[in-house]
């Protein structure tokens, strides 16, 4: 007589149906075509929406378009106004340049005074 397999580590194949799908829509092959307006669009690249930035002041007075995320120096260099020079503030609180806007908002730019 042979020698038998364990049964709890080896199984033969069952004819019958076992009800398991191989093939399952999981619409990651769609990707490519034409959605309906009913899709879910599935994106891996970030997404950056676009908002507007709005400068006020006595010597300011502009408003720009920025990427979300864009920080309050990038977004005064991108109205062309020299951070070094200038305070901004939103609600009376004055922002460090640093700050990261995340949303439409609408700034005052006042100018710094230097000299002798």
């Amino acid at each position: 007589m042979g020698v038998l397999a364990p049964r709890e580590r080896f199984e033969l194949p069952c004819p019958g149906d076992s009800g398991f799908r191989i093939h399952r829509n999981t619409g990651l092959c769609d990707l490519g075509r034409i959605l309906g307006s009913s899709a879910t669009v599935i994106s891996m690249a970030p997404h950056h929406a676009a908002m507007q930035v709005r400068f006020h002041g006595r010597d300011h007075n502009m408003e720009i378009e920025c990427d979300e995320g864009t920080s309050v120096r990038e977004a005064l260099a991108a109205a062309g106004v020299l951070a070094s020079t200038v305070i901004v503030s939103h609600d009376g609180v004055v922002l460090p340049h640093a700050t990261l806007l995340n949303a439409d908002v609408s700034l005052l730019v006042t100018t710094v005074s230097s000299g002798g």
